[in-house]
């Protein structure tokens, strides 16, 4: 990763060919990164304990592993469907972090890339395979979930600790479903599993509600 480059007025640091965004001050508490920029860099607004809004442009398409680690005031992170890539802990602890807008365009999803987050849905458009380990895990407020019909895995503790999904139907392509994916979904009521895929006996650990339907 460069170091070099030029900062803008607000001291957030580019590449030389303002490509990719470095660094940001952790005095930052709004900020609407320019377009053109195609990558946010891992760590960039890491610790920006008071940024609460930023505006993501339609040219981004990778956003960095711990981009925004504890941005605990950050409310709002449009995603635009340009963002192919989510690295591992981008939006970790973001507690305050309700909407990342969505449809997600992503075929990629890092680890516990949204753990600790406020969001009450998310959606994925036909890209993603995988949902990693962690991803949502112990999110309060989230409730729904689409599934993109491309996907093909959900990891270990994907879904953990988040007790107001209540429906969950899993697309055909999934073949596998990781051990307490869904563990401690309280409000789960009903799951639909393909008959194909390899679900783990406690993927939904601690679900003692839920109706498990293979079709």
């Amino acid at each position: 990763m460069p170091e070099n480059g030029y900062v803008d007025s607000f001291g957030v640091r580019f590449s030389e060919d303002g490509k990719i965004l470095l660094t940001a001050p952790d005095s930052l508490e709004s900020y609407a990164v320019p377009n053109g920029v195609e990558q946010i860099a891992p760590e960039a607004f890491c610790y920006c304990k008071g940024l609460k809004s930023v505006s993501l442009p339609p040219s981004l398409k990778k956003i960095g592993s711990y981009a925004f680690y504890f941005c605990e005031a950050l409310r709002e992170a449009d995603i635009p469907p340009s963002v192919e890539s989510i690295g591992d802990f981008a939006f970790y602890y973001c507690l305050s972090l309700r909407s990342v807008g969505g449809p997600l365009g992503v075929d990629a999803l890092g680890e516990s890339a949204f753990s600790y987050s406020s969001i009450g849905e998310v959606s994925f458009t036909g890209k993603l395979e995988k949902i990693g380990r962690n991803t949502f895990r112990k999110c309060p407020y989230l409730e729904k979930v689409s599934f993109p019909d491309t996907l093909k895995e959900i990891a270990p503790y994907a879904f953990d600790s988040c007790p107001y999904i209540s429906k969950v139907y899993l697309p055909d392509s999934l073949k596998k479903l990781g051990p307490y994916a869904f563990n401690e979904c309280y409000s789960l009521r009903e799951a639909s599993l393909p008959s194909g895929a390899m679900a783990d006996p406690e993927a939904f650990h601690w679900c003692r509600m839920a109706k498990i339907i293979t079709r």
